[in-house]
């Protein structure tokens, strides 16, 4: 069994399993229909714990079939990626990023900010596990669709879309490969414009003076918009690091901090001088 064969025979059991409730909680049916009402509003801030449960879920559910089991055995590695991971004789490993989506929800859920670096093999996929109570609203959480598509072409997709310097900016993480596990970068990071429609037009012609051009991004630590983040710290005409604004979430938004109301005042924009301008931007939020 090769890899794409692999990840084909776990999307065909996952999918199996459509309908299936998870006998983990179950929400009491509301008494009332204000109760009902009520619970409408909160009942998708338990996506945090179903997406957990979920994952545990999906891994047991993919060493239950049998043609994997003679080959090796999948395995969850949270906090590491991907989510679920087979180690066996498969090569490369087919693993999982899974991501829990509650459809009603009103805040974002199965965020997705991984950088393309992650998917260079392509042995990666995400599988999106889509769930409602039983009731919609009450009693056990459901496994009501799965979708599995591969990561790179997420990854990828999310880029083109939003990368259109210099209005917005996606970077790869920098090489931290040499620092601890726990401080290790491997998240896109995205940038808003913040600055004045003069500034915006001259910040245009730097952009057409770079070597890749959008939609193409710089690889990871290339330092091409680093270096040009840097090179605005010492212009107070407008072009500085206040111009961009990190985003909450790359791939739906997002209502930010207060800080994000005043990224235009030029006091929000002081940073020490020791530190390079995009620290200075993850300092705001």
């Amino acid at each position: 069994m090769n890899t794409a064969e692999a990840i084909e025979l776990a999307t065909t059991h996952l999918s199996g399993h459509i309908g299936q409730s998870f006998d983990v909680f179950t929400i009491a049916k509301p008494a009332k229909m204000a109760a009902a009402v009520n619970l409408a509003k909160i009942v998708s801030k338990l996506s945090p714990l179903v997406g957990n449960l979920i994952e545990f879920t999906a891994v047991d559910l993919l060493n239950d079939e049998p043609a994997f089991m003679a080959l090796g055995k999948w395995k969850r590695q949270d906090p590491d990626f991907p989510d679920a991971l087979f180690e066996g004789s498969i090569t490369p490993p087919p693993g999982f990023e899974i991501k829990a989506w509650f459809p009603l929800a009103t805040e974002i859920t199965a965020r997705f900010k991984d950088s393309q670096e992650r998917f260079t093999g392509d042995n990666i996929h995400v599988a999106m596990l889509a769930w409602l109570p039983e009731n919609v609203l009450f009693r056990k959480p459901t496994l009501i669709d799965v979708c599995v598509v591969s990561g790179r072409s997420v990854a990828k997709a999310r880029d083109e879309h939003y990368h259109n310097p210099p209005d917005y900016l996606v970077l790869e993480p920098e090489d931290t490969s040499a620092r601890t596990r726990n401080l290790r970068q491997t998240n896109t990071n995205g940038y808003k414009w913040q600055g004045t429609a003069k500034d915006f037009e001259e910040a245009k012609k730097i952009v057409a003076s770079w070597s890749l051009q959008p939609p193409e991004m710089p690889p990871q630590d290339s330092g091409q918009i680093h270096m040009w983040l840097h090179s605005q710290k010492v212009r107070d005409d407008g072009i500085t690091a206040c111009m961009f604004v990190q985003l909450v979430e790359i791939i739906l938004g997002g209502i930010g901090p207060k800080s994000l109301e005043d990224a235009e005042v030029s006091s929000a924009c002081s940073f020490p001088d020791c530190r390079p301008p995009e620290e200075g931007l993850l300092a705001l939020f």
